[in-house]
């Protein structure tokens, strides 16, 4: 087994895996139980890594793959951002991210408001 420091950690749809940094081999894979299809967030701590998504953050362990627990966030939007410890750059770039779509949603209704003017014209 590699050390957890050689293991690159990726993520697509419900599969979260561990390849060797250094050769590309897969060493485990997993799927997530949870079948809600929301962006995949991932972050490493110590020796375990989180996965977010569906409203749902799961540890795994990095050795392994095994899950070792599962809690719901109680999420109406389903992508999970996560930070340990409140570290200045996680939330800076979580405050980036939120600031992003409160402008998408602006412009959405910007949008909507001016098409509504000249649809009644």
């Amino acid at each position: 087994m590699a050390d957890t420091l050689e293991l690159l950690f990726i993520g697509s749809g419900r599969t979260v895996a561990a390849l060797d940094r250094l050769t590309g081999r897969t060493v485990w894979r997993i799927k997530l139980p949870r079948l809600f299809g929301s962006p995949l967030t991932l972050m490493t701590q110590g020796g375990e890594l989180y996965a977010g998504r569906g409203g749902y953050v799961y540890c795994i362990d990095q050795r392994n793959g095994a899950i070792l627990w599962e809690r719901g966030v109680n999420s109406s939007g389903g992508m999970v951002f996560m930070a340990i410890g409140g570290s200045a750059s996680a939330q800076a770039v979580a405050g980036h991210v939120a600031a992003q779509q409160q402008a998408a949603g602006n412009a959405a209704v910007v949008g909507a408001v001016a098409a509504a003017a000249a649809a009644s014209g």
